[in-house]
């Protein structure tokens, strides 16, 4: 709720605090991975990657901020620690599903050919 309050990627410093803090809720804990999905909340995910033009385009390429960039990264992250290798087999047939049916992977593939001007950004 506070991530699409804030804008989702598009948020500050308070988005990134609150996916620090779900990605290490998540990490290396199967219970609390069944319960993110069960509770519906990989659904939620959906509108963190859509991608609009902004007005600070140059050259028809949207600028992402440092903050964007730290936004997606981590939400990233979160989505590979639920469909980890290292994950009960079942659980991540069971996220793919729910990522695949509410068009997250297609999301992924637009952010992957989305055109786009990068500050630099070191993740440190």
């Amino acid at each position: 709720m506070i991530v699409s309050v804030e804008g989702y990627s598009e948020g500050g410093i308070i988005v990134e605090d609150c996916l620090a803090l779900l990605l290490n809720l998540l990490r290396n804990n199967l219970s609390n991975q069944n319960f993110f999905r069960e509770t519906s909340n990989i659904q939620r995910i959906a509108p963190f990657f859509e991608m609009e033009q902004s007005d600070d385009a140059k050259e028809g390429c949207p600028v992402w901020n440092v903050q964007k960039q730290s936004n997606i990264i981590l939400m990233l992250d979160i989505l590979q620690v639920l469909i980890s290798p290292t994950n009960n087999p079942q659980s991540v047939i069971s996220c793919q599903k729910v990522m695949y049916t509410r068009g997250i992977y297609m999301q992924l593939m637009d952010l992957l050919l989305f055109p786009i001007s990068l500050q630099i950004y070191s993740r440190g």
